[in-house]
């Protein structure tokens, strides 16, 4: 079951969501760089080093009326979930970050982002 979409939480998911309403087709290759430069943008206000945009790698897909965002690496996992850590480098070297009881590793074989809950 999903969930509701909630704005405001998460700006790159609001970023797509208003393009989508505005009848842009995110996946279509003509739309690609735009996409691209609103990510940028958004990145430009909330990172804490500028330089760390350089991980922003992610696909969009399209499949009848679905859309499916990958991340191609951890860092753009995060960033896409809405999670912006301060040490990128650190979550790079050791795949996992913790946040708020929650252990969250990047899969690179199949590019999901995984998390569980730590038990004290």
């Amino acid at each position: 079951m999903g969930e509701a979409y909630k704005y405001n939480i998460n700006p790159f998911q609001d970023y797509l969501y208003y393009g989508m309403q505005q009848g842009v087709d995110i996946a279509d290759e003509k739309n690609v760089e735009d996409v691209n430069m609103g990510f940028l943008h958004i990145l430009e206000y909330i990172l804490y080093n500028k330089k760390d945009a350089v991980y922003l790698d992610y696909k969009i897909t399209r499949k009848d009326q679905y859309y499916k965002v990958v991340a191609l690496n951890f860092i753009s996992a995060l960033w896409l979930s809405g999670i912006i850590p301060s040490d990128t480098t650190t979550v790079i070297n050791d795949n996992k970050l913790i946040i708020n009881n929650m252990l969250y590793k990047y899969d690179k074989r199949n590019k999901k982002l995984k998390y569980s809950i730590i038990k004290k």
